[in-house]
């Protein structure tokens, strides 16, 4: 005997997944000797943070003989895998801590 056709019902797709809560991505940054090439890297690193738009805030903590960390209180960013790759690819980034929000 043949099975019965599968009936088609009418169940509603999943609800999509709700966004995930804001969070802070913490970027250290060894400088190095070469002062211009590290600004290049920071303001690299600004333009990517800043082109993914989103409700995620950023820090840079700037490491060397006298560290220095860098908010940015009126800038916003996506955390994205795509982002994450971007910062990990620039050289003098020693760590990338990304905190939930709740």
């Amino acid at each position: 005997p043949v099975p019965p056709a599968p009936q088609a019902t009418n169940t509603p797709p999943p609800p999509p997944e709700p966004p995930a809560p804001p969070s802070t991505l913490h970027i250290t940054f060894k400088r190095s000797a070469d002062q211009a090439a590290d600004f290049e890297k920071i303001a690299h690193l600004y333009q990517c943070l800043t082109a993914a738009e989103g409700e995620d805030r950023f820090t840079f903590l700037l490491t060397g003989a006298q560290p220095v960390e860098l908010s940015f209180p009126n800038a916003n960013t996506r955390y994205t895998p795509t982002l994450q790759a971007q910062i990990k690819a620039v050289s003098g980034v020693e760590e990338l801590r990304v905190v939930l929000h709740s």
